[in-house]
């Protein structure tokens, strides 16, 4: 099997549980949305692809839980700091100003 397919099935899997509030993954899933949108592009097409993917994932199962959580919750020091990124290095790293959601 492909392993990128498999990365992208794996995280479509916890996407799906965070979505249903089964348990918090909502860092994890901002730092797939950071390394596929602000991160410079992978030179590896397929690499990059699979990025793309699994921040998909992300969007469409776990959106129910991420975006009530970026506009109401405000993050400890320790995760704005572990959330920020050469592209976003403001302190709203965990809301929806992150991506003009």
């Amino acid at each position: 099997m492909n392993p990128f397919r498999e990365w992208v099935n794996l995280h479509s899997f916890t996407a799906r549980i965070h979505g249903r509030n089964i348990f918090d993954e909502r860092f994890a899933a901002v730092r797939i949305l950071r390394d596929a949108f602000e991160n410079a592009p992978s030179k590896d097409a397929d690499l990059q692809k699979c990025r793309v993917d699994v921040a998909a994932q992300h969007m469409i199962y776990d959106c129910s839980q991420l975006l009530p959580a970026m506009r109401e919750e405000t993050p400890s020091d320790g995760e704005r700091r572990a959330l920020k990124s050469a592209t976003f290095p403001g302190d709203a790293t965990f809301s929806t100003d992150r991506w003009d959601l």
